[in-house]
């Protein structure tokens, strides 16, 4: 399922037409629970790709996070903003 992007998270909105090989260098070194996040505001075959793409100990982690998300903090929303 994908999350509406509110009108401030214009970057969000940008990553969405980034390849997952552009976003990965952007977020490998972030929390498993930012990556997530960001998975869950990506299209479903994007958010697939960049999962396939980040180190195997950190994709359990951020699949972990994203079967426990159950709605997205604004705060979370914020920071992926500006880190995009």
């Amino acid at each position: 399922q994908q999350v509406e992007v509110p009108e401030s998270g214009r970057s969000l909105e940008i990553a969405r037409w980034l390849s997952p090989e552009s976003l990965l260098p952007l977020v490998v070194d972030e929390t498993p629970d930012v990556i997530a996040v960001l998975l869950l505001l990506l299209g479903t075959e994007t958010a697939a790709r960049l999962l396939a793409l980040l180190p195997a100990a950190l994709q359990a982690r951020v699949v972990d996070r994203v079967a426990r998300l159950d709605t997205v903090p604004a705060p979370a929303r914020a920071l992926l903003d500006a880190l995009l």
